[in-house]
């Protein structure tokens, strides 16, 4: 269930699905839908949106990707927003992720596994980005904690056939004017992470891995498993916290893959480790942590101040161009 910042064009990224802010009559609008449209090829996109007619206000319908890399367009009408306008905005929100939620879940019913998602709705529809992320991350992260069987929101889920959203990977498309506007809004933290980092670099990057590990005489699964158990989170919370597919998850704890650095980092988060317990986990695996790496650095300091949002870490190794937390992380 993998959620990850991308600034890779829309028109441009190789996924099975791209999502498309569109308007109820599915015609060419501005911005990124113009964009799309002309990348995809004009006549023929048009014709299929044409065939499909009007879509609601948070309904999503699907079209061939025809010329782009992506094999489908899942054309997403997003309600507009406007500050002033005489709207409840809590309404307008919920409606807004609501349209993500359709969206992805159309993606699944047609057997997708990775689907690339702009920010639906900060251009054109006038949502002020910082917003927008928030909407996004919240309706993305919401659909993909589900899966078939699981407890949760059973509207995410209903009548679902297809691909277990647990096993999609879905890429948050930020340009790169959009990423530097995030940065600047939401993450105080990158900035001091540069200038605190030499007040934990030493605690972080010193004691010797080989003695912990002799120390408990544990491999990394049974540590993983002790420190679930003592915080108290199933498996299934633990990969959706650790942002790992539940395949993923389970090939790694049934001991069918060996985990590398980033997984153990990603699921260190996900346990709520202390520095300590992180160098440990990481030790059992065999790594450690790396005063010349940018991502050690900025995951240890989120340990350290104990801001363990997988998604907000990622956006901050997002801004600093560094690899993300989960995923596909098999040597």
């Amino acid at each position: 269930m993998p959620l990850f910042f991308d600034r890779t064009d829309p028109a441009k990224i190789t996924v099975d699905a791209v999502v498309l802010p569109a308007n109820p009559w599915l015609e060419e609008g501005q911005g990124l839908n113009r964009k799309l449209f002309a990348a995809a090829g004009r006549a023929r996109l048009a014709d299929a949106c044409q065939k499909l007619g009007h879509v609601d206000y948070g309904r999503a319908v699907i079209t061939q990707g025809f010329d782009l890399p992506a094999k489908y367009i899942v054309h997403a009408v997003v309600p507009m927003f406007q500050h002033g306008d005489n709207i409840n905005v809590r309404d307008a929100k919920s409606r807004m992720e609501a349209c993500y939620i359709e969206a992805l879940r159309l993606a699944a019913s047609r057997g997708l596994f990775t689907v690339g998602v702009p920010l639906l709705s900060s251009g054109n529809f006038r949502w002020p980005k910082k917003e927008a992320l928030q909407i996004a991350t919240t309706a993305i992260l919401k659909f993909l904690a589900q899966s078939k069987g699981e407890a949760g929101d059973s509207s995410v889920v209903a009548n679902f056939f297809g691909t277990n959203p647990g096993d999609m990977s879905v890429y948050l498309l930020l340009s790169d004017e959009e990423a530097a506007e995030v940065a600047k809004s939401f993450f105080g933290d990158a900035k001091l992470f540069a200038d605190e980092e030499d007040d934990f670099a030493e605690e972080a990057f010193s004691e010797d891995r080989i003695e912990l590990v002799i120390e408990h005489n544990e491999n990394f699964c049974e540590a993983v498993v002790r420190f679930s158990d003592k915080a108290g989170l199933s498996n299934e919370r633990l990969y959706v916290a650790a942002n790992l597919s539940k395949q993923q998850f389970s090939m790694i704890i049934n001991e069918e893959v060996k985990p590398d650095k980033n997984a153990v980092l990603s699921l260190s988060v996900a346990l709520k480790l202390n520095l300590e317990d992180t160098r440990y986990l990481l030790a059992t695996a065999g790594y450690e942590l790396s005063d010349s790496s940018m991502q050690d650095g900025i995951v240890a300091y989120h340990i350290q101040k104990e801001k363990y949002d997988i998604t907000e870490i990622n956006l901050v190794l997002h801004s600093y161009g560094q690899t993300q937390l989960g995923g596909y992380i098999y040597e």
